[in-house]
């Protein structure tokens, strides 16, 4: 962590032969290892559009009250999948057994929440819809 910023290595390895580096999510100022952690989550989720194949601001639209999310930057690491046709295939959604390492601790997406990988039984957190602010939310 340098200048306030978290970054967030997305490894997804639940359903590949290898571990494939597949973005960096740079934080600002995120309140705990968890809200980063869950922030790269989120931000790799196709929702809508591919998440790999999209420009952040998309989502930035859609939770402008969010600071932690304004002030993230996205970085897509691994290749599109192209099909044989020329068709370009975003990535897939980051999913439960899929890696995620801040500062080379490894943290395994559990069901709820993530798992340090070094001790599977250390929790941290669960994962929380994203609110929608409306005006009527207090």
């Amino acid at each position: 962590m340098t200048n306030n910023t978290t970054s967030v290595q997305v490894i997804h390895s639940a359903y590949e032969d290898q571990p494939v580096l597949v973005a960096t999510i740079n934080c600002q100022s995120p309140k705990t290892i968890f809200h980063a952690l869950e922030q790269a989550f989120y931000l790799t989720q196709n929702i809508d559009e591919s998440w790999s194949m999209t420009d952040l601001s998309f989502r930035q639209k859609l939770y402008p009250f969010d600071s932690e999310l304004q002030n993230a930057e996205l970085i897509v690491e691994a290749p599109l999948h192209v099909q044989a046709s020329g068709k370009v295939l975003g990535l897939r959604s980051t999913s439960v057994g899929d890696q995620m390492m801040i500062d080379g601790k490894s943290y395994t997406v559990a069901g709820v929440g993530f798992v340090e990988a070094h001790d599977g039984r250390r929790r941290l957190g669960s994962l929380t819809p994203r609110r929608r602010y409306s005006s009527s939310h207090k």
